[in-house]
């Protein structure tokens, strides 16, 4: 426990800056999609939310807003993630004398950041459909978005995090975003972001949690393994 709030006080403002321009983000989107008319054919939140999150291929301006929504969490990353002073990583290390643990309090951080992001997405909708006039609900439909678009989310960031080690943070950021791209103009199975959008795996989508969890586990696996490998000293 000790570790993790280490991290949380080197990550304070940090978290703070992050925090602040989700919501400035978020509501940006949420103003765009305003202003396109859409909305006022809409009867109830739910709906919106289906609309915005459940698939790109709903309205034709909706990859964009895709597009916003996941580059802008990876540059939320870089808040989170960000390389810490050289000397500051040794005496964590050495305080806590296990890498692992050093890197599974980055992986929680991560986690709870990405879950914050997407409620705060979620959040931004239904105050837009609040203030517009749109009739508040929820059902499990906005449950089952938040899920998938947070698991998937977090598979990327680990994604990203993976290559950044094995590779360059040049390599990480490129790929990263071509992946984002693809997921948003190719909607097809073999892009990974088309398992964050719920109209396409409800099906089938226990499945592809079981499938998303297994593919976070081998990451963290590979980040550890190659956390363990880099000389910090």
């Amino acid at each position: 426990m000790n570790h993790i709030l280490s991290e949380y006080r080197l990550l304070k403002k940090e978290l703070f800056k992050a925090g602040f321009i989700t919501l400035l983000i978020s509501a940006l989107i949420s103003l765009l999609y305003a202003a396109d008319g859409t909305l006022y054919s809409i009867h109830s939140s739910s709906e919106v939310v289906r609309l915005i999150f459940g698939s790109v291929t709903h309205t034709p301006l909706n990859w964009v807003y895709w597009i916003i929504l996941c580059v802008a969490y990876l540059i939320m990353l870089q808040f989170i993630w960000k390389s810490n002073l050289h000397l500051f990583e040794i005496l964590q290390i050495l305080r806590f004398r296990n890498i692992s643990r050093y890197w599974i309090s980055k992986f929680l951080y991560g986690l709870l950041f990405t879950i914050f992001y997407v409620l705060t997405f979620i959040l931004a909708t239904y105050i837009m459909c609040y203030l517009f006039g749109v009739s508040i609900d929820m059902d499990s439909y906005v449950t089952w978005i938040f899920l998938c678009l947070s698991l998937n989310l977090y598979i990327h960031a680990l994604l990203w995090l993976a290559i950044k080690l094995f590779f360059s943070v040049e390599a990480a950021h490129i790929m990263t975003v071509a992946l984002f791209y693809a997921g948003v103009r190719i909607v097809q199975p073999y892009a990974p972001l088309y398992y964050s959008m719920y109209e396409h795996i409800s099906p089938q989508v226990m499945v592809v949690f079981l499938l998303e969890a297994a593919a976070i586990a081998i990451l963290v696996m590979l980040i550890l393994w190659r956390a363990k490998k880099i000389d910090y000293f």
